[in-house]
C-alpha cells in the first residue's frame, strides 16, 4: 500500500511539472503584442476569402481561418499550384509516380473537411515554380482572383514563404504582384492581401533566425484547433509524419503547444474597428 501511494505521488509530481513546463513553453512563445482576434473574417467583414498555396498540405496553416469562413457563411477558395508530385512520401503510400495523383486527391479531401467551396489545383511540377514563367503564374492568379472575387487572399510572404521553400516564395511573389493588379481593376472590394507567417519565436527554435530577418512581424493571430490540423495531416497520409521530421515532435504535441495561426495583412490599421 505504501509503495502504491508513492508511485501515485510520484505520478502526480511528474504530471504537475510536465503541466508546468508545458503551459509555461505555451506562455513564452505567444508572449508577444500581436493582436489577437476572434476571427480574421468576421474583423475584416470579409464575403470571400481566397488561399493561394504551392503544394496539397500547405492549407494546414490556414484550417482556422478557412473554418471560421464556412461557419460565418462566406465563400472560400484553395488555389494549390502543384500536385506535390517531387514531395518525399512519409511514410511511403504508393509508388513515387503516382505520388501527384493521390496527393492531388487528399487536397481535395482536406478541402471536403475545411468547407472549401471552390479548388483548382495546377499541374506545374512539385520544385519548378521557381523556374516557371513569373508572367505565366501572375497571370494563372489574375484570371482566379478576376472570376471569384475574393476580398481576402491569403498566401506566402514572397521573401521567406513560411519554410523558406522557393515553391512557398515563388508563389507568394506572383500572388503578390497579381494582387497589385486585380487590387487595382477592382477597388469597389477593397480587398486585403494576408500572408501566413511563422512566429519569431518558433523560427528562432527551430535554428531559422535568418528567415525572420526576412519576414515582417505577425500583426494579427487566431487561436487554431489541434484536433482539425492533426486530422489534417491524417488525411495528408503521404506526409504523414513531416511536421515530426521539421519540427522533431509529433503533430499532436506541436499544435497543442503552438495553438495559433499568426497573419501579417497589409493595412491591417484600416480593416480594425
Amino acid at each position: 500500500m505504501k509503495k502504491l501511494k508513492l508511485l501515485l505521488k510520484t505520478v502526480l509530481i511528474l504530471f504537475i511539472i510536465a503541466c508546468v513546463l508545458f503551459f509555461g513553453f505555451r506562455s513564452y512563445l505567444f508572449s508577444d503584442d500581436v493582436q489577437f482576434t476572434k476571427s480574421i473574417t468576421e474583423q475584416l467583414q470579409s464575403k470571400k476569402v481566397m488561399i493561394v498555396f504551392a503544394h496539397p498540405d500547405d492549407e494546414s496553416y490556414t484550417t482556422e481561418l478557412l473554418l471560421d469562413a464556412e461557419k460565418e457563411g462566406i465563400e472560400t477558395a484553395l488555389l494549390t499550384f502543384t500536385p506535390g508530385d517531387a514531395g518525399t512520401q512519409m511514410p511511403q503510400v504508393c509508388q513515387q509516380q503516382f505520388l501527384g495523383d493521390v496527393r492531388k486527391a487528399e487536397v481535395y479531401k482536406s478541402g471536403y473537411m475545411l468547407g472549401i467551396d471552390y479548388q483548382k489545383v495546377f499541374d506545374y511540377g512539385d520544385g519548378t515554380l521557381k523556374d516557371q514563367s513569373l508572367p505565366l503564374l501572375i497571370d494563372d492568379i489574375e484570371k482566379e482572383l478576376e472570376e471569384f472575387k475574393p476580398d481576402l487572399i491569403v498566401t506566402f510572404w514572397p521573401e521567406s514563404g513560411m519554410t523558406m521553400h522557393p515553391d512557398h516564395m515563388t508563389i507568394g511573389k506572383a500572388t503578390q504582384q497579381a494582387f497589385a493588379t486585380y487590387q487595382k481593376n477592382n477597388s469597389k472590394y477593397n480587398a486585403k492581401l494576408a500572408y501566413t507567417i511563422m512566429p519569431s519565436k518558433v523560427v528562432s527554435m527551430l535554428g531559422g533566425d535568418e528567415m525572420n530577418k526576412l519576414q515582417p512581424e505577425a500583426n494579427i493571430s487566431i487561436k487554431a484547433k489541434a484536433a482539425v490540423k492533426v486530422t489534417l495531416w491524417d488525411i495528408h497520409a503521404s506526409q504523414n509524419q513531416f511536421v515530426k521530421d521539421y519540427t522533431g515532435l509529433p503533430a499532436w504535441l506541436i499544435y497543442r503547444l503552438i495553438n495559433r495561426e499568426y497573419y501579417f495583412i497589409e493595412d491591417i490599421a484600416e480593416a480594425k474597428r
